[in-house]
């Protein structure tokens, strides 16, 4: 029987590529400007080969770092913008001044020994002869899991002594997100700015007919965590986007969120209900979700944000 390694599925992927970042300066400097990021981020790559074993699964040639790997690209942002006599924990201060592919390196491994279930933690199995619905149940769990380890490092990591002046927050499965949300944490408070990471799901989208009513729900099938480096257009709605560092392979991207609805659908006679049509169902807590993209039946909604952020 064959066996799926799944322990990194905790937090889904992550990774390592490196960027070379100048020096941090003033910290208002993405205040009101069109375009932006920070500067202070470096990119990295989940599946940087020299992240060795356990981490890179050896029949693929690729990891599931994302989650730490996204964690310490928005970490390292924050240190590196905030005055170097503010940064109090240990834990923080390694994150000064690192540049070196084998300084990343480093910080992502911790990272993922953290947030993760590794190999010398106890791997976690899922054996591939389970039905697919079951294994992708289980990994809907571990991924859950491993969502709210990241919540539990990003928003922290800064706040709890690390950083004099900082502060964060995680949110899982809330109302949806814009573009704006985002740009607003970078440039709209004078001496203020929010690094974000957020965590997407993999859904395929369902239908079936039940009594003449079309249902639609969304199958979760794995996911990914992407840090938020800047946005791009801010003054212009119809095309502001969000700058996305993707730790898959270390890919710059420049992306638009979308708002999907749901609920239900009635037809009507002379404004009166009489037949429910349609019902959309949603993942999440809210009649509404984010999402960046959507091909045919499937669509990547995003679960949560989480970020920390320095101000001056």
């Amino acid at each position: 029987m064959g066996y799926r390694n799944i322990s990194s599925v905790v937090v889904f992927a992550g990774g390592i590529c490196f960027v070379a970042a100048p020096a941090a300066q003033a910290d208002n400097y993405c205040y009101q400007k069109n375009s932006c990021g920070w500067q202070e981020m470096k990119i990295v790559n989940q599946n940087d080969p020299l992240l060795g074993s356990p981490w890179i699964l050896p029949e693929r040639g690729t990891s599931m770092l994302c989650g730490p790997a996204s964690a310490t690209m928005v970490i390292h942002a924050v240190a590196n913008a905030a005055r170097p006599e503010d940064v109090k924990s240990d834990k923080i201060k390694r994150y000064l001044g690192a540049s070196t592919p084998d300084e990343m390196r480093s910080l992502v491994i911790s990272a993922a020994n953290e947030i993760m279930y590794s190999p010398e933690k106890g791997s976690i199995f899922i054996p591939d002869y389970l039905p697919d619905w079951l294994q992708h149940s289980l990994e809907d769990m571990l991924g859950f899991f491993g969502l709210r380890s990241v919540n539990d490092l990003v928003p922290n990591a800064a706040t709890r002594g690390g950083i004099d002046g900082s502060y964060g927050s995680a949110s899982a499965w809330g109302p949806p997100v814009t573009v704006g949300y985002f740009i607003k944490h970078l440039r709209d408070n004078p001496g203020k700015r929010r690094a974000d990471m957020f965590n997407y799901g993999h859904y395929v989208e369902k239908k079936k007919r039940i009594l003449g009513t079309d249902w639609y729900w969304y199958k979760r099938q794995g996911g990914h965590f992407v840090a938020v480096n800047g946005y791009v257009n801010a003054d212009d709605p119809n095309n502001r986007r969000i700058v996305i560092y993707n730790p898959w392979w270390a890919v710059r991207e420049e992306r638009t969120i979308q708002k999907k609805e749901g609920g239900s659908t009635w037809k009507k006679w002379h404004g009166i209900p009489y037949k429910l049509e349609k019902v959309v169902v949603l993942p999440g807590l809210s009649g509404e979700s984010s999402y960046l993209y959507q091909t045919d039946d499937k669509i990547k909604i995003i679960d949560g944000v989480m970020g920390t952020g320095v101000g001056l």
